[in-house]
């Protein structure tokens, strides 16, 4: 089968792993009788956008390989501590490589709203920006950090691919204990921007949902504290 490829471009300049699921997918279209017109958008696409539905769990460290290539550009680090009267659990992300970067403010990963830009021409990603939120639950609860309640929002990213510079972004649910990652993107050419939250249109190919694996839901842990009190927000 031949390889879909946008014009004037090579197989090396996507990840192989992304190269076949693409073919998979014309594959699939051909076997069920789809026009292979439908998929032509798709040949000129410049963001990867990969679906998920995956709880972070307590205790538990995620990869995320933005581009498929097998490599993970960034951990999402979910660490929980428990004690007879109460249970924490800090959120926070760290890329990979030593200059892939987050998108933050001071020491905090920043909680991007849908339509913020990701690029080099705004704000600059640095790294030490890892810090996303603790929620600490039981007869005295708190929490604090910029995801400690977010819906729908988005992590921005710089990674290196090849030697050169990639934008993307990962969309996150978060509410105390209760941590979902729903999404994933980037943006193929390297140093252009990315908008968190495209998913659609004809620069846009979406890849099927991912899956990371059943992920520690932790419930033991979580009934010391529900007896005590509510879990904020909720």
């Amino acid at each position: 089968m031949k390889q879909i490829l946008r014009p004037g471009r090579t197989p090396s300049q996507l990840s192989q792993p992304i190269h076949q699921r693409l073919n998979m997918y014309v594959a699939a279209a051909s076997a069920a009788g789809v026009s292979l017109l439908a998929l032509t958008p798709q040949a000129g696409a410049k963001i990867v956008y990969t679906p998920a539905h995956e709880h972070i769990g307590q205790t538990q460290i995620v990869p995320l390989d933005l581009n498929h290539d097998g490599t993970a550009d960034f951990n999402l680090s979910a660490v929980a501590h428990t004690t007879t009267s109460k249970v924490s659990l800090r959120l926070d992300v760290f890329g990979v490589a030593k200059r892939n970067d987050i998108w933050g403010t001071g020491t905090y990963a920043s909680a991007l709203a849908a339509g913020m830009v990701v690029g080099p021409n705004q704000q600059r990603l640095q790294p030490g920006h890892n810090f996303m939120a603790e929620w600490v639950g039981g007869c005295f609860s708190s929490s604090r950090g910029p995801w400690k309640q977010a819906s729908r929002r988005y992590l921005g990213f710089r990674f290196f691919f090849k030697g050169k510079a990639h934008y993307g972004w990962a969309r996150l649910n978060a509410n105390f204990l209760d941590v979902l990652l729903t999404g994933y993107a980037y943006e193929t050419i390297p140093n252009k921007p990315i908008v968190a939250g495209k998913t659609t249109g004809p620069e846009v190919v979406r890849l099927a949902p991912a899956t990371l694996g059943h992920l520690a839901a932790g419930a033991s842990a979580i009934s010391s504290w529900r007896s005590c009190a509510p879990a904020p927000g909720r």
